[in-house]
């Protein structure tokens, strides 16, 4: 785990994870929920600094079905510091009635990480 990436809500919990010293994966655990929604969502975000400020480069999410008790990861994004500077943030969200991606403006993301 990236330190500084640990955000919770209740019983889920998302992480920036480094897989190795190039790259970062999204983590998330949940547990209690098998009475709920039909699918949540873990996404990792890398960001660049620029000349216009941060952009997002590279993304990657994964979904699971709610359980008891439930870890899934995302596909790894780059961590290259000889890029620039770089930032990444690990997100979650439930997903709509029929089990699609959510949205920008549903996701739930934890402080940006090194």
């Amino acid at each position: 785990m990236i330190n500084g990436s640990y955000k919770a809500w209740g019983t889920l919990s998302v992480h920036v994870r480094g897989t190795s010293c190039g790259t970062r994966k999204g983590h998330l655990t949940l547990s209690g929920f098998e009475n709920c929604c039909p699918r949540i969502w873990v996404k990792v975000e890398r960001q660049l600094w620029g000349s216009y400020g941060w952009l997002t480069t590279h993304k990657k999410s994964a979904s699971t079905l709610y359980s008891k008790y439930a870890e899934v990861d995302t596909l790894t994004v780059p961590s290259s510091p000889s890029d620039g500077d770089e930032r990444f943030h690990a997100c979650w969200a439930y997903s709509d009635v029929n089990g699609a991606e959510p949205g920008a403006a549903s996701w739930n993301c934890a402080g940006w990480v090194d």
